[in-house]
């Protein structure tokens, strides 16, 4: 058996151990792990407590809500905490998430959608189409970052905190051109599609 070097070390302690480690702080998820566990010894946080917090605050939430923001930071500290030797390696079980198929939207759907939708939400769903960008990039793409002669925009707020380069078809950038004209976006920091 392995000999951890605190036995009573606590959910802060490991948590800012990995924050640490890890170079980033998802606040979003990791504060309420800091609420339920901060004081409490790794050791004593048990599966059937994981669950039990689970079922009483995030019962409201789908499966893949509850993983993403429950299971996998746990996890994620956890792993580094035994990695540290703060305590043995425990993996909380989430719960099952059913692959749902996604159903894409046709030709035929798009353009009517595109036709009918306000110029400002078709173009955004567009831009969306064409680039592979997530809502929130595409909310925080600023004048700045779009190159309308060169034909891409920079995505600098990304999930993975990178910002990456996207090529603009030809069908994007006339419509773009036209909606930042028309908006008279012209400072660099303005959101392209008006959103923030």
């Amino acid at each position: 058996d392995r000999v951890y070097k605190k036995d009573s070390a606590c959910w802060a302690e490991a948590m800012a151990y990995y924050v640490e480690k890890r170079g980033h702080n998802e606040d979003e998820f990791l504060k309420p792990l800091l609420v339920q566990f901060g004081k409490m010894r790794l050791r004593d946080i048990t599966p059937k407590l994981v669950s039990d917090y689970a079922l009483e605050h995030l019962g409201h939430l789908e499966p893949s809500s509850i993983k993403r923001s429950y299971y996998t930071p746990l996890n994620a500290v956890m792993r580094i905490a035994n990695e540290a030797g703060l305590c043995p390696l425990v993996r909380f079980v989430p719960p099952k998430v059913e692959k749902k198929e996604v159903e894409y939207a046709n030709d035929v759907w798009m353009q009517l959608f595109l036709e009918n939708a306000h110029a400002r939400i078709a173009l955004t769903v567009l831009f969306l189409t064409l680039s592979a960008a997530r809502v929130t990039e595409a909310c925080n793409l600023c004048v700045r970052d779009v190159d309308l002669e060169r034909g891409f925009a920079i995505l600098r707020m990304t999930k993975t905190g990178k910002g990456r380069r996207v090529t603009l078809p030809p069908r994007l950038i006339e419509p773009l051109r036209q909606w930042m004209a028309s908006q008279k976006l012209v400072d660099g920091g303005q959101p392209v599609f008006g959103y923030s």
